[in-house]
């Protein structure tokens, strides 16, 4: 479990490290390694720790017949909160606002497994998600529409335009 602690140790020093860019030169402080340790919880080997966690509001399954066939998708760092990342997908409804779709609590990184369990989960409790009319507009993460097109069999990705003028200029 020693790569478990310098893993965080590392996120530990990279968020102090971030905190400390907006400060001025003379206000800085260095990154105490012996002060962060006390904070990196011990890690039991017979305690069993969840890898993600994935949840969709019953009133969003129930409410899905009037939902336009447009999703949003985009993971979304909390390093400094539990040291993951969070996967949502957001549903046009019928009187164009965007509501709460698909969530996943991840305890890595946003990563093609993560975005596979984002789109198993939304296909699970969301009727009629696997649509031809159905588009999910996304950012340009590596690998994503390999993910999305073992998950999904009829629906169409796009990435979003500011990840699309990125892709031209290149």
């Amino acid at each position: 479990h020693e790569d478990l602690h310098d893993d965080y140790l590392q996120r530990l020093k990279n968020d102090h490290l971030i905190g400390q860019k907006n400060t001025p030169k003379r206000d800085r402080q260095a990154f105490d390694a012996e002060l962060a340790k006390t904070l990196i919880p011990d890690v039991d080997e017979d305690a069993i720790y969840f890898k993600r966690c994935s949840f969709t509001p019953s009133t969003i399954t129930d409410a899905s017949d009037r939902f336009h066939p447009y999703t949003s998708s985009d993971f979304t760092s909390m390093k400094s909160q539990c040291g993951g990342s969070l996967g949502s997908r957001y549903f046009l409804y019928s009187n164009f606002c965007l509501v709460d779709g698909t969530h996943l609590i991840e305890s890595g990184n946003e990563t093609k497994e993560a975005w596979a369990a984002l789109d198993e989960a939304s296909v699970k409790n969301i009727p009629h998600i696997d649509s031809k009319d159905h588009v999910d507009v996304s950012d340009g993460f590596k690998g994503r529409n390999d993910v999305f097109d073992q998950t999904y069999s009829n629906a169409h990705l796009f990435a979003d335009s500011k990840h699309r003028a990125d892709a031209i200029s290149k």
